[in-house]
Formats: structure tokens, C-alpha cells, sequence
């Protein structure tokens, strides 16, 4: 008997939970693709740009996880047919190597996660948002759990050790001050105003922002010490230990419900993940270091091809043995987590590649968005809680919820492409 056995699983499939994010994915690819066909428009305005990536990406995103949810193969068919029209069109050299060496793939897929986060932190507290998107309990697939690892993955291929850059450890500790700064800050905010946090996530006074701390300073010790080249050696002996341990009663003890009497039982979730989050972390480093490597276009998609297909291929082997939580942070969900986050970087950098205009790689908001990662986060968070304060978010109707996070969005996304265009960066 293994710990999957603790619980069943709940939340989705991990069909719908890649469907759920194929969708804005293909839309944000089509709204990239219309905008050098409107070139003469769209290129000389940075509204004209923020409009429509709003309403193609941000806008359907919010539709698709509320009132389109029944139809995510649909609208996914839809966009997959216009960008393969589109491409009958282009005529591309599969074997060059790019002459700008652009990333702006990376820029567009942090971008689109960062979106996709900041519309379901606050979609999930109406009642039109499917419950199956919503975390899950113990173990199980669901859009949530995904974007949590995501998120982790996102500043993974950004890190400075992925771009060939060191950074000391001493940098790191004082940026994570400001996370543990902000985790604290979110701490007292939510006991003082008696918002509801459920302590099955990360516990009674963990949070995400404390993860974020931990994994800035554990990471950059790992770093510091062993070569990028072998980074991947070391996220897989922590992957393992992490089995083990949880095999040997570690998960009995964070899945046990069980009175919280000191701070470890407190925060236990927050505590045990740590680990897991931290071997994905480090793969993602390394996947980012791999990425940024010049070399054959084809090349550079056979190797993140065999990433994919091999982070999927570990995930199966140890959902089947011991199942997918994203609360233990396991081996299964950050083989799966990787490899969504892999599918989705090679899949934005294919488009950057073999559709998109050299001109216009990227839109506006997506540059304003990754200009300003943080600030947006937690800007979305803050806003979160406002109106989770404001209103029984439970007792609004669709129209009323559409209309709420509409706004709700353009403030985020109009505050960071304001301070784009000034270019103020925020230093947190």
C-alpha cells in the first residue's frame, strides 16, 4: 500500500486541465498572428494593441473558465484551424538559425500565465467558476493545481542562472526578504480583516509568497555550489528523496487531519511541498539554461520535444505508483507541471518562429505584463481580496461576474501597461 491510497482523487481530468489551457494559449497565438495583418493600425498604437489582446486573450479567458467551459474542444478546434490556414501561407526555412535570437517566446508564455492566474484567483470565488478548476483536496488534476506549479515554472526559465548569469547568494537572501515581507503583510491582512484561507493549501501561516522566499534562497545555494550544466542531477535526487520520505509516513503526516499544535503540524503543507517545489524549480532552470543555448531552430524543438515527452512519460510512471498532489508537490504533479510548462514554451516559440512577423513578435500587454511580474501579482491578489471583502461573491449571478472581472482585469492589466509605457519598473 502506497500513500495514493490515503485519498481519492477529485478536480478534473488531465485531458480537460490541458484543454482548459490550450484554449487561451491558441488565442493569445491568433491575436499575435492578426496583429501584423492590422500592422498599419496596431503597430502605431499601444491602445490598439492592449485592446486586442484584451478582448482575444483576456476577455475569452475569463469566458472560458466561466461560460464556456462546455465548450473548450470547440473553441480550441476553432483556433487551431484559423492558425493552420494561416500557416499554408508562410514559407520557413526549418533548419536556420534565428538571426535576432529573440526570446520573446519566453516573454509570451510568462505573460499568458501570469493572465491566466490573474483571472482565476478571483474567478474561482463565483459560483459560476466549475469547482473542478478549483484546487484539489489531496490528490487529482485540476486547472489551479497547474497554474500554482506554473507559476513556479515561469520564474524558473527566467532565473538569472538560466540566462548564464550568478547570483550571489546574498542577492538572493535580500530579495526573498521583500517575499517574506509580503507572505507576512498577507499573513496579518487576513487575520485581521477574517478572510477566509483554507489551511489544507500551505497552512495556518504559510503562504505563496513564502514559498517563493524559500525557493529564492534554497535554490540560490544549490546553484552557487553545483554547476547549471548538472542542476537537473540535483532537482532528481530531491524529487527522489521527497518519494521516499512521503512513502515513509511524511504524506500520512500532512494529509492526516489532526490539530495543529505547534508551528511544523501548523504548516505542514508549506513545509513539505518545499521540496518538491524546489526540484521543479531547479528543472525549470535548467530547461530555461537549455532554451537560451544558440543553436539549429530544429535542434532546439527535437530537444525540448524529448523534454516534454519525457517529463510526461516520468509523470505517468509515478501518478500510477503513487498518484498526482499538488499539496504534497509530489513527483507526479511536477513531472506534470513541467511538462505542461514545456509544451507551452516550445509551442510559444514554434508560432515566434514560423507565423509571427520578425517586426512583431510579441503585443504590448504581454511586454508590459513580463516588465512588471511581480507587481501584477500582486496587484491581482490585493484586488482579490477587496472584493471578496466588498461582496458575497457567491450570491452574484453570470452577467454581474462577467462584468466584475472584466474590470477587475483592466485594472491590473491597464496599472502595469501604464507604467510600461513610462517605463517604470517596481522594484520588489
Amino acid at each position: 500500500m502506497t500513500y495514493k491510497s490515503l485519498h481519492t482523487p477529485d478536480g478534473t481530468t488531465p485531458g480537460e486541465t490541458f484543454f482548459s489551457m490550450l484554449a487561451p494559449l491558441l488565442a493569445a497565438f491568433t491575436s499575435f498572428v492578426l496583429s501584423p495583418l492590422a500592422k498599419k493600425y496596431i503597430s502605431s498604437s499601444n491602445l490598439l494593441q492592449f485592446a486586442l489582446t484584451f478582448v482575444m486573450v483576456v476577455f475569452l479567458g475569463i469566458l472560458t473558465y466561466t461560460l464556456l467551459t462546455d465548450y473548450l474542444y470547440k473553441i480550441s478546434t476553432t483556433f487551431i484551424i484559423i492558425l493552420a490556414s494561416y500557416a499554408l501561407f508562410g514559407n520557413r526555412d526549418f533548419n536556420k538559425i534565428s538571426p535576432t535570437n529573440k526570446t520573446d517566446y519566453i516573454t509570451n508564455h510568462r505573460s499568458l500565465m501570469f493572465l491566466l492566474t490573474m483571472i482565476i484567483i478571483l474567478a474561482v470565488d463565483f459560483k459560476i467558476f466549475p469547482r473542478r478548476y478549483a484546487k484539489t483536496g489531496c490528490f487529482g488534476y485540476s486547472l489551479m493545481d497547474a497554474g500554482v506549479g506554473l507559476f513556479i515554472f515561469s520564474n524558473g526559465i527566467v532565473s538569472p542562472e538560466a540566462r548564464r548569469k550568478k547570483e550571489t547568494i546574498k542577492k538572493s537572501i535580500r530579495e526573498s526578504l521583500c517575499l517574506i515581507f509580503l507572505g507576512f503583510i498577507r499573513l496579518v491582512s487576513t487575520v485581521y480583516t477574517s478572510y477566509t484561507v483554507p489551511v489544507s493549501e500551505y497552512g495556518v501561516h504559510w503562504n505563496f509568497f513564502i514559498t517563493l522566499a524559500m525557493l529564492k534562497v534554497f535554490s540560490s545555494f544549490i546553484l552557487t555550489i553545483f554547476s547549471i550544466d548538472y542542476v537537473y542531477l540535483n532537482a532528481t535526487l530531491l524529487i527522489i528523496a521527497q518519494e521516499v520520505l512521503l512513502e515513509s509516513g511524511l504524506a500520512m503526516f500532512v494529509l492526516e487531519n489532526t490539530e495543529r499544535t505547534n508551528l511544523i503540524k501548523a504548516n505542514k503543507e508549506g513545509l513539505v511541498s518545499m521540496v518538491g517545489y524546489l526540484a521543479l524549480y531547479l528543472y525549470s532552470v535548467y530547461f530555461g539554461y537549455i532554451i537560451n543555448k544558440h543553436e539549429k531552430i530544429s535542434q532546439k524543438v527535437l530537444r525540448c520535444i524529448k523534454y516534454a515527452i519525457l517529463s510526461l512519460v516520468l509523470h505517468a510512471i509515478f501518478t500510477h505508483y503513487f498518484g498526482t498532489s499538488r499539496r504534497l508537490a509530489n513527483a507526479g504533479y511536477c513531472f506534470w507541471v513541467l511538462f505542461l510548462g514545456i509544451y507551452s514554451t516550445v509551442s510559444h516559440f514554434l508560432v515566434q518562429e514560423y507565423l509571427l512577423d520578425r517586426s512583431m513578435l510579441s503585443s504590448f500587454l504581454f511586454y508590459a505584463i513580463n516588465y512588471n511580474g511581480l507587481v501584477f501579482f500582486l496587484l491581482a491578489n490585493v484586488l482579490t481580496g477587496l472584493v471578496n471583502l466588498s461582496i458575497d461573491t457567491n450570491s452574484v449571478g453570470s452577467i454581474p461576474t462577467l462584468v466584475i472581472l472584466t474590470i477587475y482585469s483592466l485594472i491590473c492589466c491597464g496599472v502595469v501597461s501604464m507604467l510600461y509605457n513610462k517605463k517604470i519598473k517596481v522594484k520588489i
